[in-house]
């Protein structure tokens, strides 16, 4: 990913006094309405981004009181271009907060990120058809600049380095009435990292991921530890202590990569053993099996042909649960044809074998691809029938 900055030129808008806001270096506020300022963003960015690229400058916020759809609107602007506002909700709350901070209708400036990384690309079509790239904008704000944090419950930190790991407690934002109405204490969440909104984490009910019915945000002074923590695909625990009317208290555990390797290792010894005694079961066949499976894309197999099934042995598929797969010979005993799914299958044949119980396997419907789309293939797919006798 490529970054560079360049000065801004002095902001279209010379009235009143202007300050500097410094963020938390995540970027977490992202500019609405962009799509309507492409021109003015690919002026900004010049010919030298490209799709890798994410052009770091500065973007001046304006009380935009004469907008003839909302007098309370926040225009942001780069360069002295329009490029966006914020949110209505976050500009409200930053017009208050910069009242509160006895600068009421005073200009700022902060930092900001204009690009197309993958994480915030938009694809729109433009008026002739085509598919076009859209540059989007955020800026780095303080998250209490735009949204009001809780003022009736205080974040509470029960360990000094919540970095690493440790325990600690907050109060979700916003949470939707009718996700907050199906919760109670206990109850255990998940939380994920939303690409689209640079540096924000949502908490969810187990199962269920997504705006629409996520239980609101962690609050920005957690955001960016956790946004690593998950990142790094390390393990979290995370609960609902409290629910309340309109909120709830959410206790969240970050557990460190050394237990996580730990859980995750006795996790998979776990599966190992409980593989290892279903597959020592004996198979008693209730029918016939239908099994999908992969052909080589030089094969000469047709309907009909028969494959036999190649034992690797007990401990051979106990060590590789992760990505079970059984193998079929032709009479030749060369290798012609791989199955993984159904799992279910898969498994039943690994147990007949083990119990020897007789069967047979035929094919019984080979995919006959287009030639032309034969040289970026790796495999042909077909379907066998496992008869037991």
């Amino acid at each position: 990913m490529g970054f560079f900055s360049r000065k801004p030129k002095k902001p279209s808008d010379d009235a009143g006094s202007c300050i500097h806001i410094e963020g938390p270096g995540s970027f977490p506020v992202r500019v609405v309405g962009e799509q309507h300022y492409q021109d003015n963003l690919r002026k900004i960015v010049g010919s030298s981004t490209r799709d890798e690229d994410e052009f770091i400058t500065s973007a001046i916020l304006i009380h935009d009181d004469k907008n003839p759809y909302d007098d309370k609107a926040i225009r942001v602007e780069i360069d002295g271009k329009h490029v966006g506002h914020l949110g209505k909700a976050e500009a409200r709350h930053y017009r208050e907060r910069m009242a509160a901070d006895g600068n009421a209708g005073a200009r700022a400036t902060c930092k900001a990120i204009v690009g197309m990384p993958s994480h915030r690309l938009v694809v729109g079509v433009d008026a002739k058809g085509s598919v076009a790239r859209q540059l989007s904008v955020a800026l780095d704000l303080p998250r209490d600049f735009v949204e009001p944090l809780s003022r009736d419950t205080p974040v509470t930190i029960e360990t000094e380095e919540p970095e690493e790991t440790g325990t600690f407690s907050f109060r979700a934002e916003t949470p939707p009435a009718e996700e907050l109405a199906k919760c109670q204490a206990e109850d255990k969440v998940n939380l994920w990292v939303d690409r689209d909104s640079v540096g924000v984490v949502y908490v969810s009910r187990p199962g269920v991921i997504g705006k629409r019915s996520s239980l609101g945000r962690i609050p920005s002074q957690f955001a960016k530890v956790v946004s690593e923590h998950l990142s790094g695909g390390w393990l979290y625990e995370a609960k609902i202590t409290a629910v309340e009317t309109s909120s709830c208290t959410v206790e969240c555990k970050l557990i460190t990569r050394e237990e996580t390797a730990a859980k995750r290792e006795e996790a998979l010894r776990k599966t190992r053993d409980n593989l290892k005694k279903e597959l020592q079961r004996k198979y008693v066949p209730k029918g016939s099996l239908t099994l999908n499976v992969e052909l080589s894309v030089e094969h000469d197999l047709v309907e009909g042909d028969e494959l036999l099934f190649r034992n690797q042995g007990l401990d051979h598929y106990v060590e590789n649960v992760s990505s079970l797969e059984i193998e079929f010979t032709d009479k030749q005993g060369e290798i012609v044809a791989t199955a993984s799914s159904p799992s279910g299958t898969v498994k039943a044949i690994l147990r007949a074998s083990f119990s020897e119980t007789p069967m047979t396997v035929k094919l019984v419907e080979v995919e006959t691809p287009d030639k032309s789309t034969l040289p970026y293939l790796k495999s042909i797919r077909g379907q066998a029938e496992v008869d037991f006798r």
